[in-house]
């Protein structure tokens, strides 16, 4: 027969057994999540630096590559706007024209379209206008068959686009100049 006091110390060796090797099992655990963060640690240490020198690396080459521009980006690569003149020419034409001053508008208008590529009046829809604006300075000039040329250019350009009030304005001018009639004011 088996005798209980055995039987309570055979229980009580296996639980200390057990626990030791409870105790071992933990110890190495620990040891190997050691192990295994240290080189975890040095991993990262290493994307670090191989990340961070990459970033310089790019950042240099950014720096050594010169600027370029191209010449469809600017007329004068020494100015800061793209066709610096012809935007200079322009809003004098404006000021001239808002003066009263028709004929100095007209020669500003017709230097500011005169330096731009006709690339540009046809791809820039903002451009355009200027045919309009010395449509305008022509007709307040006294010249409403040179006017009616510009005006009928802008509504070439802007093709389907056109403002029915544009197109109405102009056909009225090609029939008062077509008759002889009272020539209207630009709108």
């Amino acid at each position: 027969m088996y005798n209980l006091n055995q039987y309570a110390k055979d229980t009580n060796r296996r639980a200390r057994i057990q626990q030791e090797v409870q105790q071992i099992n933990f110890a190495d655990t620990i040891q190997g999540n050691q192990k295994t963060v240290s080189f975890n640690t040095r991993r990262m240490g290493y994307k670090l630096i191989v990340t961070t020198a990459l970033a310089v690396l790019v950042i240099l080459l950014l720096l050594l590559v010169p600027q370029t521009t191209n010449a469809s980006d600017k007329l004068d690569p020494g100015e800061g706007d793209a066709f610096y003149d012809q935007m200079v020419a322009f809003r004098l034409g404006y000021y001239y024209y808002v003066t009263g001053e028709y004929e100095r508008a007209v020669d500003y208008y017709n230097q500011a379209i005169g330096g731009l590529p006709e690339v540009v009046f046809t791809r820039v829809d903002t451009f355009r206008c200027m045919y309009w604006y010395l449509g305008d300075a022509q007709l307040k000039d006294g010249d409403p068959n040179a006017a009616l040329k510009n005006y009928q250019r802008y509504l070439e350009l802007v093709g389907d686009q056109a403002n029915p009030v544009a197109v109405n304005f102009v056909q009225t001018l090609k029939d008062s100049i077509t008759s002889g009639g009272v020539t209207p004011e630009p709108l």
